[in-house]
């Protein structure tokens, strides 16, 4: 019942505007090694850039750079959605959550919110997504 800002997005579908950091450390694995038993090895990155503009969009539901960073990480790593354990995708708003699964291929275009209602990106569930909350 919040009031509309665009509809059908509402006040409360938007997060607040607050502090917060992250950081994240790239080395070669030999040198994690040096410094810890467990660490992560990236297979595939890629970055594309689209318009915020969502009426310059060919389609609004399609987020063109998550798409294309995908598919270009996906290519790079030899690996698919379908290898993904977990995910943490950015979602100021609650719409891009939906759009994001969807244009990285873990739901078909449309059918993500289903995902989310059947507990699929629960902690437990199949793929979980935003396990830290999220925004």
């Amino acid at each position: 019942e919040s009031p509309i800002v665009a509809d059908p997005l509402r006040l409360y579908d938007f997060c607040p505007i607050t502090d917060g950091s992250a950081a994240l450390l790239l080395c070669p694995e030999s040198v994690a090694e040096e410094y810890a038993d467990e660490y992560v090895v990236i297979s595939g990155i890629d970055g594309a850039t689209d318009t915020h503009v969502v009426h310059e969009r060919e389609d609004p539901t399609v987020m063109g750079g998550v798409v294309e960073s995908g598919e270009g990480a996906y290519e790079m790593s030899g690996y698919g959605p379908d290898d993904v354990d977990v995910a943490e995708l950015h979602d100021m708003f609650t719409i891009l959550e939906f759009l994001q699964m969807e244009g990285l291929g873990f739901a078909e275009q449309g059918e993500a919110w289903k995902l989310v209602e059947d507990g699929y990106t629960e902690r437990d569930g199949e793929l979980p997504i935003n396990t830290s909350g999220g925004l």
